[in-house]
């Protein structure tokens, strides 16, 4: 008999998932992110980037940011926490919201938006 067993069981209390296979990010931004702290994941054209949801809310509604050779607008809305990812013409590019630590399992190698190096507004 299986009895409450849910995957984020002490979850929001200790702010550490029940599973995690690493936490190793090539970045010093990556490092400071909790694991169960919502990101943004976005790959396009063999570039990984998480856009924490705790940077995004301190950005304008939306924003451009360079993402390898393409300029990408980053679209967050600070009331209902939800995050989208366009073009410059506004074409759909395809990204996920999900916590940092899934995205860094699939994608260790990811860059990780810092604000204060985001020179496309």
């Amino acid at each position: 008999m299986i009895t409450d067993l849910p995957l984020t069981l002490g979850y929001r209390e200790a702010g550490v998932p029940v599973f995690r296979k690493r936490q190793t990010a090539s970045s010093d931004a990556g490092r400071k992110l909790r694991p169960m702290e919502r990101v943004l994941g976005v790959q396009l054209h063999g570039v990984k980037k998480a856009y924490p949801f705790r940077a995004l809310k301190k950005q304008q509604p939306e924003f451009k940011d360079q993402l390898g050779d393409m300029v990408v607008v980053i679209h967050f809305d600070k009331k209902s926490e939800t995050a989208f990812v366009t073009d410059q013409l506004g074409a759909a590019v395809p990204s996920v919201a999900l916590s940092w630590f899934a995205w860094n399992d699939f994608y260790p190698d990811t860059l990780v938006f810092n604000p204060s190096r985001n020179r496309s507004k």
